[in-house]
């Protein structure tokens, strides 16, 4: 039996958005652990209660308040990951591929670099699976419009 390219995308996007799920917030807490609790902590504690916009803020101000530093590469690895979450209602994953290149530009030497340019290739992948869908969902009205036509 053949598939529909649709479905073989759709099942697809269905895949790399359950994988982008596992990795889950385990390294979060250790990393957290070895990191000064203040302002991580708090920004930590926004992402645990589901504010996600509001903990994007947060490790964006530790950014600015905090350039060149370790809590800096993780609060920017972090806004890349809130920006993935899959519990994120508004997930945007060109955006949190923007976020962890950041991680690369700014902290190339960051204990977060490797799994940041992970990252960065699923979320562009699954970047472009979302594009291919669209387009194909495009084309699949089109052709029913025509073959409607036809009759």
């Amino acid at each position: 039996m053949r598939r529909s390219p649709a479905k073989v995308i759709y099942t697809s996007f269905l895949l790399l958005t359950l994988l982008l799920g596992l990795p889950g917030c385990a390294a979060f807490r250790e990393f957290s652990s070895s990191m000064d609790a203040g302002p991580l902590a708090e920004a930590q504690d926004l992402f645990d209660q589901g504010k996600y916009p509001e903990a994007i803020e947060a490790y964006r101000q530790i950014v600015r308040d905090h350039p060149s530093t370790r809590l800096a590469a993780e609060a920017q690895f972090r806004i890349g990951h809130t920006l993935s979450y899959f519990k994120n209602p508004q997930p945007n994953y060109a955006e949190a591929v923007k976020e962890f290149q950041q991680v690369l530009n700014q902290f190339p030497k960051s204990e977060r670099a490797d799994e940041a340019r992970n990252w960065i290739s699923t979320l562009s992948l699954l970047v472009q699976l979302q594009h291919d869908l669209q387009q194909l969902m495009k084309l699949d009205i089109e052709s029913e419009k025509r073959r409607k036509q036809l009759k």
